[in-house]
């Protein structure tokens, strides 16, 4: 590769790291929102998926598969090459793609997952189809040391006690938990 090359992914590199950066922004932005109802959240977890929130989360997920239902910062190419990295959730670490947090804190919620791909995502929920027939679904936020944790796995999209949707910059990644 050629030294002008080398400058253009570089470059290249540096900008899908930058949208990564506004989407992620933007999401947390629209997080913050107090917009959010009743009818869209309850206070508890899913009673069918697990109980309290850390039991929730932890494990170790592997991603086996990934949708890119709008824009995002990475090519289809790009989101396959994290098929089969692992996610680990525990009470004392969360380790994601080479980012790490020894204070993690997990947070649930229960939405109507229609409602919440569209208010969140902009996004109608049948472009996610490992949601088709899904009405309700728990939400994970995984945050670190009272902060956002920006690694993948995040926000966990909980569609069954073994599986979970990964949003992270435009790409949906599908986990299983590890038995």
């Amino acid at each position: 590769m050629t030294v002008v090359e080398e400058m253009l992914v570089a470059e290249c590199s540096m900008r899908r790291r930058a949208v990564g950066f506004v989407a992620m922004a933007l999401l947390l932005a629209s997080c913050g929102s107090d917009e959010r109802t009743a009818e869209s959240e309850s206070a508890s977890p899913d009673p069918s998926v697990g109980s309290g929130s850390t039991q929730l989360a932890t494990g170790t997920w592997t991603v086996v598969g990934h949708y890119i239902p709008g824009i995002s910062a990475m090519s289809d190419t790009e989101a396959a090459t994290h098929h089969g990295e692992l996610v680990r959730l525990t009470e004392g670490e969360a380790a994601s793609s080479g980012e790490r947090c020894d204070a993690p804190t997990y947070s649930t919620r229960t939405v109507q997952a229609d409602r919440f791909i569209a208010e969140e995502f902009r996004l109608p929920s049948e472009s996610l189809p490992a949601l088709q027939g899904t009405e309700e679904m728990t939400v994970i936020e995984v945050s670190c040391g009272g902060s956002h944790w920006g690694a993948m796995g995040a926000l966990l999209l909980v569609i069954s006690p073994n599986r979970a949707l990964a949003p992270w910059d435009g790409v949906f990644f599908d986990l299983r938990r590890e038995p």
